[in-house]
C-alpha cells in the first residue's frame, strides 16, 4: 500500500478506537496512546495477512487479530511498565 494510503487507514482506525476509548478510558495509559498502539497493530496484522500466500479466510483472521489486540484494550498496564 502507498504510504499516504497506509497513514489514512491507520488514522481512520485510530479515530474509531479513540472515540470509544474516550467514553471508556483505559487504565494505565492515555486513550490516545492505546488507540495509536492498537490501530498500528491491527493495520500491521492486516498487512501481514494480505501478504501471506494461501492465507486463511478473513473471518478466521479477525478472531486471531482480536485475540492478539484484545488485551491491549482490556487489561491494565502492569506497574513495572509505568516507568
Amino acid at each position: 500500500m502507498e504510504p499516504h494510503m497506509e497513514a489514512a487507514v491507520i488514522a481512520v482506525v485510530r479515530k474509531m478506537l479513540l472515540d470509544g476509548l474516550q467514553r471508556h478510558p483505559p487504565q494505565g495509559a492515555s486513550p490516545e496512546m492505546v488507540a495509536t498502539t492498537v490501530s498500528w497493530a491491527v493495520y500491521g496484522a492486516a498487512k501481514e495477512w494480505l501478504g501471506t500466500p494461501g492465507r486463511v479466510a478473513s473471518e478466521e483472521i479477525v478472531g486471531t487479530v482480536m485475540r492478539l489486540v484484545g488485551p491491549m484494550l482490556s487489561e491494565p498496564i502492569p506497574q513495572a511498565l509505568h516507568r
